[in-house]
């Protein structure tokens, strides 16, 4: 099962929504600012695991999985 990254505009719409600058995001999940701003860009895809970390360090406790034509989309709920 291939598991689905978060889109440009989702990363960038959660990051604001907890109030994070893009370096506290990326602290947040251990990675330098600039990866996080070319993910925010489209430049670079953000590995699924690591939008799931993001979730959580940002409170979103509530996660889940669904399954969609094979791939394993991450849902906020």
């Amino acid at each position: 099962m291939e598991h689905q990254s978060p889109t440009p505009d989702e990363i960038r719409t959660e990051r604001e929504s907890v109030g994070w600058t893009p370096s506290g995001a990326a602290a947040a999940v251990c990675v330098t600012e600039r990866a996080w701003r070319n993910w925010e860009a489209g430049k670079r895809k953000m590995s699924p695991g690591l939008w799931l970390l993001f979730c959580l360090m940002a409170g979103r406790t509530t996660v889940a999985y669904q399954t969609s034509g094979g791939r394993a989309v991450l849902k906020l709920v």
